[in-house]
């Protein structure tokens, strides 16, 4: 029951495609002022910019949990692309196939 709610509203919202076997779970984060500030500064000496891994690997972990809350063991293979947006968004795609 809670899967076919999340289903639907993924679907509604757009974020999840499905066409035969294969799927697309699409989700797009941003960076949170504060943090942006002190990354930019981070940025300047070369460190690394924790909060934006934070981010990435906070909206990876949500992507992963759906696909297995969803499909849980009809995933064949999936991959996950990270693309650069407008003023530090990313938008994250998980795409893959279902078992046959």
């Amino acid at each position: 029951m809670k899967e076919e709610k999340i289903k639907e509203e993924l679907k509604k919202s757009g974020e999840l495609t499905r066409v035969g076997n294969d799927f697309l779970i699409t989700r797009v984060v941003t960076r949170h002022f504060i943090s942006d500030f002190f990354q930019g500064i981070r940025n300047l000496f070369g460190l690394r910019l924790r909060s934006y891994e934070r981010v990435i690997k906070m909206g990876y972990e949500e992507l992963i949990n759906e696909m297995r809350l969803l499909y849980s063991d009809e995933v064949e293979w999936y991959r996950i692309s990270i693309n650069p947006m407008v003023n530090g968004s990313i938008m994250l795609n998980l795409y893959g196939a279902l078992k046959k």
